[in-house]
């Protein structure tokens, strides 16, 4: 059990995910552990009105480094007109 008091006891960082919409394409950013409990940044694409589509995997040291990596891509995204679209609340 986790001691909420223990000094030494750190939280475990949750999956991070970000989905972008332009009027044409979607792009989606995606922060979590991979099989092999390593932090992988996911980024996948697609065309709305056709069927191209597309992803990268890419290896991070660390969570705080995917971290970065997500706000960097995110920054990109929105540069290049995409919007931030809201989680859905069911």
């Amino acid at each position: 059990m986790i001691d909420p008091t223990d000094a030494v006891t750190r939280s475990i960082p949750q999956p991070v995910r970000l989905d972008f919409a332009s009027e044409s394409r979607t792009y989606s950013i995606a922060l979590d552990r991979d099989l092999f409990d390593q932090w992988s940044v996911t980024r996948s694409w697609a065309g709305k009105h056709n069927n191209l589509r597309g992803s990268r995997i890419t290896h991070v040291d660390s969570f705080e480094a995917g971290l970065a990596m997500v706000h960097l891509l995110a920054r990109r995204r929105e540069k290049s007109g995409y919007h931030l679209r809201t989680p859905f609340a069911g």
